[in-house]
């Protein structure tokens, strides 16, 4: 009878673990993402909601004609890693970040 007592005394706080780390990761995901619209520009693409890298990559097909034209000087074309920026930031710098913002 001890036993099933205890199993449900840890089931209960188990489940309400998992409850406050789900309501902490929504809570704080709403919180940053009112923020970051604050640091990001229109010409960071990765970071408008709405905005794919196909949209990146239908921007440079419609350019790519014009680099034919003669101009003075070279014309110039850089491929860019179209990799979104934040699967590359450590969660060591997020936190820091979320520090230094008060959250």
């Amino acid at each position: 009878m001890v036993s099933q007592v205890y199993s449900m005394f840890v089931v209960r706080i188990s489940l309400k673990m998992i409850f406050l780390k789900q309501f902490e990761i929504f809570f704080l995901q709403g919180r940053v993402f009112l923020k970051l619209f604050e640091f990001t520009l229109e010409e960071q693409s990765g970071f408008v909601t709405g905005r794919t890298a196909a949209d990146s990559v239908l921007l440079a097909q419609e350019v790519f004609p014009f680099l034919h034209k003669k101009v003075r000087g070279h014309n110039v074309a850089i491929k860019l890693d179209m990799m979104k920026a934040f699967d590359e930031v450590s969660l060591q710098f997020i936190s820091l970040f979320l520090l230094n913002l008060a959250f």
